[in-house]
């Protein structure tokens, strides 16, 4: 459960990763390059970055979601320990899902969604007219395809985007269409 956890820096991997998909993005011109402050991503975006000659912009607003006290522990603890809650949250529409509150600081889907949505927009302003590229985390961008009704909560589950997904995004910055996903598995209801 990595989390918010900042010091998990990439493996050999996940650079081998980033640097596909800087070639992937090789003809894109970027009018800027953001990331999540968290180690992991910020390096993603610094070697995206590196041959534009551009610096990477860093915000916790687009940093992966908070699991509490749940930080640095195994995914068998977690839902050993939140059985019952899970339960719970699980039985809820996606609606409902987005405004359950779980215990011991795990922060809900809907407070992780409002605050990457507000920095989309903001940024989507502030760059009106103008590609950028935003580096955050898998479960990040799984929210938010939920919340924009691309897939349901069990059509996209944990883990069903690929380390080097995208999605690419055009806002006015407020509303959002989605121009083209990869590296996204949606399954069957």
């Amino acid at each position: 459960m990595q989390g918010k956890t900042s010091g998990v820096p990439l493996t050999k991997t996940g650079v081998r990763q980033a640097r596909e998909i800087e070639q992937t993005f090789k003809s894109v011109r970027f009018a800027a390059i953001f990331s999540s402050d968290l180690l992991r991503a910020r390096q993603t975006a610094q070697i995206v970055a590196f041959q534009r000659k551009l610096a990477v912009i860093t915000s916790r607003a687009i940093r992966e979601r908070s699991f509490g006290q749940y930080e640095g522990t195994d995914l068998a603890k977690y839902q050993t320990d939140l059985k019952k809650t899970l339960q719970q949250f699980e039985a809820l529409s996606d609606q409902d899902k987005f405004k359950f509150e779980f215990p011991h600081g795990i922060e809900g889907i809907g407070a992780t969604v409002s605050r990457v949505i507000t920095w989309l927009r903001e940024i989507s302003l502030a760059y009106a007219g103008k590609k950028v590229l935003v580096v955050a985390h898998g479960g990040v961008l799984r929210l938010l395809l939920i919340h924009l009704g691309y897939a349901s909560y069990k059509e996209l589950p944990p883990f069903s985007i690929d380390n080097t997904g995208y999605v690419v995004l055009a806002s006015d910055g407020v509303e959002f269409k989605i121009k083209k996903i990869v590296g996204v598995h949606k399954y069957e209801s």
